[in-house]
């Protein structure tokens, strides 16, 4: 049978009509694209007009950074000039500083020898303290010393005028009862008496001659009487004895003329006759000073051989004297001083 108009239609447009519904399923799927596509673009746009401005932000930073790189590379050479400024700066100090450093060990070798000197120096300081102590110290005992022999020379002369004195009362004697010795002073006194009414050269010489022989034989027979006959006149020294007042203690030291050989001798009861005198002033200090010997005692300074009589405090002493009899004809008179300050600071440091 043969195929109708409606087979052949079918037949006929089959392959259009497939190709039709492929062009329109095409055609959807460009619409689909064609839309999405438009909102790609729209969403490029956007983006687009996001990155142009961050490009503008960009170039305007970018113009930024290139005035801040001009900035800093100015900067930079002013930093690079600066460098070689400090360069130049940090040889010159360097030499400054290896200078300072060359004249600091000279410095520190000058201190170092200043050290050491000033050492010395206070070393020699210290043994010249010492010495000047020591020599006041030895001032003391020197003068103590000296007083010691003063008064016995004072002793020891009064000894002489008593042996002169006798020997006067033994020529007085003698002239009432030798007829030699009468003869003698008779004939003395006559020359005598033409001495000293004689004019003539000649005559006085004779006359000096004649009693010079005259009183030669007088003295050999009384030695020392024709001495006494003109007068021993009295003779008084006065010297300083000097004190120290410890007031803490209610002590006053009294520094005694008196040395080591005669304070041993004391303390061994062999006091010699030139050394009476010892007991003599020992008197006169109790009585002067109104001294108890209960309350006293003489000592030796430890280490300084002077000789103390250790007493309770004797107030305005300084306003006191004493006086010692010797004899009938000499005595010596004491004044009371207070030690003077640099010996009392010499017996301070060495104690």
């Amino acid at each position: 049978m043969p195929l109708t108009i409606q087979e052949i239609l079918r037949e006929c447009t089959a392959e259009i009509h497939e190709a039709i519904r492929s062009c329109e399923g095409d055609i959807a799927r460009a619409m689909r694209e064609l839309e999405d596509a438009r909102v790609r673009i729209e969403s490029s746009s956007s983006s687009l007009s996001i990155q142009q401005s961050k490009i503008g932000a960009q170039q305007r930073r970018a113009l930024q950074l290139e005035t801040d790189l001009e900035g800093l590379r100015k900067q930079l050479e002013a930093k690079k000039s600066e460098l070689v400024a400090a360069r130049d700066d940090i040889q010159r100090v360097e030499g400054e500083a290896s200078k300072l450093r060359r004249d600091k060990r000279a410095v520190q070798e000058q201190v170092e020898n200043t050290d050491r000197q000033f050492i010395e120096l206070q070393q020699n300081k210290e043994r010249l303290a010492q010495r000047l102590g020591e020599s006041h110290r030895e001032a003391l005992r020197r003068y103590v010393g000296e007083l010691q022999k003063q008064i016995m020379q004072l002793s020891t002369e009064q000894h002489v005028r008593n042996a002169k004195l006798a020997a006067f009362n033994a020529l007085k004697t003698a002239r009432h009862e030798n007829r030699q010795v009468a003869d003698l002073l008779d004939a003395r006194d006559e020359w005598r008496r033409m001495l000293k009414g004689a004019g003539v050269p000649a005559v006085i010489e004779a006359a000096r001659r004649e009693l010079d022989t005259i009183e030669t034989k007088l003295d050999e027979a009384f030695p020392g009487a024709l001495e006494a006959e003109e007068g021993i006149g009295s003779e008084e020294d006065i010297a300083e004895l000097f004190f120290r007042h410890f007031e803490g203690i209610n002590r006053t030291w009294l520094f005694i003329p008196m040395d080591v050989n005669l304070w041993n001798s004391l303390e061994s009861d062999c006091v010699s006759s030139p050394n009476s005198w010892v007991m003599q002033f020992a008197w006169a200090l109790r009585k002067n000073l109104d001294l108890k010997w209960e309350d006293t005692q003489f000592e030796m300074v430890p280490n300084h051989n002077v000789v103390i009589l250790n007493t309770p405090l004797v107030p305005n002493i300084d306003k006191q004297n004493m006086v010692v009899a010797l004899g009938a004809s000499v005595s010596a008179t004491f004044i009371f001083s207070p030690l003077p300050s640099v010996v009392e600071e010499a017996f301070d440091h060495d104690n």
